[in-house]
């Protein structure tokens, strides 16, 4: 279909650029790309001069983007190996980056080590895209659903789905635990999944609702 066709699009994006890379160039390179309250960001690992993988992350933000990129970055190499080198788009937090990670931090505004950056911006980007183009792909699939649901039980809209669950241990230690949906996606917030029951007729599970 087409969304598939799309990301297979995006998954086969090569960037060509003449490029001269020491075969001793070991570095990751980090771009990033912003859209709504979403950030994308990119790592290129360079080891011994050749691209060996590429990472890409897309997080919701409600802090400075400067402040995401530096507390994912230093999440990051907690589980990862710290690289010679890091290189990003220019940051007042570079220096607190080096203290912490002791490696080089840097920012390069020309040569071929800024066309890098760009590299992983570009990359970046299409993160973002491949995002948004699944959560269209979820929105489609959610608005098909609704529809054969709203056609079985008769109703004209349906925006909140509530699944409840009820169980007991040969009829002691009752719980319940109750799921919500709105509009396709769990609402954490309302959510609950440790609500013990007191007092029931354990053969009626349905009197708890």
């Amino acid at each position: 279909n087409t969304y598939k066709k799309m990301l297979e699009d995006i998954d086969h994006v090569i960037i060509k650029q003449n490029i001269m890379i020491d075969n001793k160039f070991n570095a990751d390179v980090i771009g990033y790309h912003v859209k709504d309250s979403y950030i994308s960001i990119s790592i290129l690992m360079f080891r011994n001069g050749v691209l060996n993988v590429k990472h890409n992350q897309v997080l919701s933000f409600v802090d400075s983007i400067e402040d995401t990129i530096s507390n994912f970055l230093l999440q990051y190499y907690s589980s990862n190996i710290v690289p010679k080198e890091i290189i990003l788009p220019e940051m007042e937090d570079m220096d607190i980056l080096r203290e912490i990670l002791s490696t080089k931090v840097n920012y390069y505004s020309k040569g071929d080590k800024h066309t890098l950056i760009e590299m992983a911006v570009q990359n970046a980007v299409v993160g973002m895209e491949e995002k948004y183009l699944l959560s269209k792909q979820d929105d489609d699939k959610y608005d098909r659903i609704i529809k054969k649901l709203q056609e079985y039980t008769h109703v004209d809209s349906i925006k909140t789905i509530e699944l409840i669950d009820n169980s007991h241990l040969q009829g002691t230690n009752p719980v319940s635990a109750v799921v919500v949906f709105e509009n396709g996606y769990p609402n954490k917030k309302i959510c609950n999944n440790n609500g013990a029951v007191y007092s029931f007729d354990y053969s009626d599970g349905l009197s708890l609702l």
